[in-house]
């Protein structure tokens, strides 16, 4: 324990003073003391490796919050902008993917814009993010989700858009009046199923 404490004490005083000192005068001076040491039976380990600096950088974006509620023309630019070039735009009622885009050829790096409507100035409902293609909401809904368990439905719902609020509840309940571009109602049967299509409002 005692010769424990030695070689800890030894490095530590070591590297207090190398944080002072630099240069060959240190490294022989360290050298000779380490050699001191063993020569009373006092085993030096050597001395740790400082770690290797990290040599790259970059940036991982796999969703852009800021350009919710931006008109497509914008939210484009500013994509491109940023070094994102796969990006295509899904208005309403656009079904299936649009004409010469095959949705099995897509990957998860490309970035899909849902619109309110179908022209450049019309605003993004959706956070863009990277992935696959799937409706525009706006219109036709979740009509896939109609007789479906609840829960099942929500995290459907939730996978397609990020940062949805999901509303649920016995059907028939309660609208809110305002319209809210990223609020999505459920309704429930009494069986725990989806009674009717969800929809964005």
């Amino acid at each position: 324990m005692l010769r424990f404490s030695l070689v800890v004490l030894f490095w530590t005083q070591r590297f207090v003073a190398a944080s002072l000192l630099h240069g060959k005068d240190l490294e022989l001076e360290l050298q000779a003391e380490a050699e001191a040491l063993s020569s009373k039976g006092i085993r030096v380990p050597p001395a740790p490796q400082p770690p290797l600096m990290f040599g790259k950088a970059g940036l991982v974006k796999r969703a852009w919050p800021e350009l919710r509620f931006e008109s497509v023309d914008v939210a484009k630019a500013k994509l491109r902008q940023s070094g994102v070039m796969n990006i295509y735009v899904l208005p309403p009622g656009a079904d299936p993917a649009p004409t010469g885009f095959a949705v099995v050829n897509g990957t998860d790096q490309d970035v899909w814009l849902y619109p309110t409507g179908p022209s450049d100035l019309d605003i993004l409902y959706e956070i863009p993010g990277r992935g696959l293609w799937h409706h525009n909401r706006l219109d036709p809904g979740w009509p896939e989700l109609v007789g479906q368990e609840y829960l099942t439905a929500i995290d459907q719902i939730t996978n397609d858009i990020l940062g949805v609020t999901v509303l649920y509840g016995p059907a028939g309940q309660p609208r809110m009046l305002d319209l809210r571009l990223d609020r999505v109602y459920v309704d429930v049967t009494a069986s725990g199923t989806v009674a009717t299509i969800p929809f964005v409002g």
